[in-house]
């Protein structure tokens, strides 16, 4: 069970340690209205500054996220699309240099499979590729999608047709009631689906996750597991905030992530994690 984090004492020496940073995003890093906040963005270039690695580990398409280091002027990792995209650099990505980074889209067999899932159940279906969001129309789960994605507006397209390395994540949209009525089915036909804050049901590829993702991307960076901190809100950042060496989570967080991580910070909208940022990075300034 997560205990209350207070930036007026002394941090605890696990805090003091670490190399490597994980964040979510929704959520985490960004407030409600969807986006990252200047002192938020502050604090991440300064904590960068003392030489923790900054590792955005977010559901978004890269575009989406990819904003935040360019504002913060940093380098380093990025794992998009709920782990189905990892960016070793993302400014090695950015001139095109080979092997900047990974993907691992949906296979034919799983791809079909979505799509069937979605005519049977008469549900909307966006699509996430490596630079673009794909929907066959126009409708809520593109309005939904587009809002939380930076305005990233999908490319229409028929989705039958969508080449292989841009099937990265497949969104469903349902309302709680129709959450309610393909349950089942949904479990029973992806095992791996979780349900996101707005009503959105992701599904990758089984092979991947944020923590395969995040675990490559620290293996690249020599960073042990130990010695990196993660902080994330919601169940879909389960898997990898049991990992990390420290788990911190915002106080919106639901409780399956509150009992699990090691320390409660305030909550996004009230830029906790800029909080605990600077406080990390006063300390660090201090010993250094």
């Amino acid at each position: 069970m997560a205990i209350h984090l207070d930036l007026e004492a002394e941090l605890p020496a696990d805090l003091l340690t670490v190399d490597a940073l994980a964040l979510d995003l929704d959520g985490t890093l960004a407030r409600n209205d969807k986006h990252v906040s200047d002192a938020t963005i502050a604090a991440l270039a300064r904590l960068h500054a003392t030489g923790v690695a900054i590792i955005v580990a977010t559901g978004r398409v890269y575009p989406a996220t990819v904003g935040i280091y360019e504002r913060a002027n940093i380098d380093g990792p990025l794992i998009a699309a709920s782990g189905a995209m990892a960016v070793a650099s993302v400014r090695d990505y950015a001139h095109g240099v080979a092997g900047a980074a990974s993907y691992e889209p949906m296979d034919d067999a799983l791809y079909a499979r979505i799509l069937d899932f979605c005519r049977k159940h008469n549900l909307q279906l966006v699509i996430f590729g490596r630079d673009h969001l794909f929907a066959k129309e126009d409708g809520e789960a593109v309005r939904v999608l587009a809002e939380r994605n930076e305005g990233e507006q999908p490319i229409v397209a028929d989705l039958e047709e969508l080449p292989r390395e841009d099937r990265l994540k497949a969104a469903l949209f349902a309302s709680d009631a129709e959450y309610e009525r393909i349950r089942a089915d949904l479990a029973a036909e992806f095992p791996n689906a979780a349900r996101s804050y707005d009503g959105t049901i992701e599904v990758t590829s089984p092979a991947t996750d944020k923590w395969v993702a995040l675990r490559t991307i620290l293996e690249g960076l020599g960073v042990p597991v130990a010695r990196t901190a993660g902080i994330g809100d919601s169940a879909n950042d389960l898997p990898w905030l049991r990992e990390v060496g420290v788990a911190i989570c915002p106080s919106n967080s639901v409780a399956a992530v509150k009992d699990i991580s090691a320390y409660e910070i305030g909550s996004n909208d009230e830029d906790a994690v800029a909080a605990l940022c600077n406080r990390i990075a006063e300390a660090r300034e201090a010993h250094s």
